[in-house]
């Protein structure tokens, strides 16, 4: 590729922009079906193609981190939603659960718990309360089990970078051997 042809820089963008495509609609697939298999499959292919497809693969792993990093504000946007409903009702919980993750942590037991400390006895209230928590914390779930796919996804495709520039560095070894050996004939 001439970096000096302004056509190279236009195929290699439109390149980089169908691979990032296809990466985030494979991302989906893994999202829908709860498993990484879908990506486990073409980054075994890519592997298989070699050294080659370390830019392809490196342009899956930088897809994958704006996913993840987009799921993450997902989640704290929701936390933030849930903690205005909360204050709207005279409940304020970033005391105790200062971040989203904190809170998906908390089961009914404790949150019941927590509505009593705070002088909330009432069971209709108590019921309008435990609406607002079971349906934030299920999305949260859901959020965080994406999170975790795609840390898991970013990390077997770093793996298979690391390997893959592994081996391109000792494929080229030999050759730099043999040129060295060359040159001091």
């Amino acid at each position: 590729m001439d970096i000096n042809n302004p056509l190279d820089a236009i195929y290699a963008f439109a390149e980089q922009t169908y691979i990032r495509m296809q990466a985030g609609d494979l991302l989906m697939r893994c999202i829908d079906s709860g498993s990484i298999r879908p990506m486990q499959e073409l980054v075994e292919g890519l592997v298989l193609a070699g050294p080659q497809s370390m830019n392809t693969l490196h342009e899956i792993v930088q897809e994958t981190g704006q996913r993840r990093a987009q799921v993450q504000d997902d989640l704290q946007r929701l936390y933030g939603e849930f903690q205005k409903k909360l204050i709207k009702r005279r409940l304020r919980v970033s005391d105790q659960f200062p971040d989203a993750l904190t809170f998906t942590q908390m089961d009914e037991e404790n949150f019941y718990q927590m509505l009593v400390s705070h002088g909330i006895t009432g069971e209709d209230e108590q019921t309008d309360f435990f609406q607002i928590f079971q349906e934030t914390q299920d999305l949260m779930s859901s959020l965080v089990e994406n999170i975790q796919l795609f840390v898991e996804i970013e990390n077997i495709l770093r793996d298979w970078l690391w390997a893959l520039a592994y081996q391109s560095a000792h494929e080229a070894q030999p050759a730099m051997n043999k040129t060295t050996t060359d040159w001091k004939l």
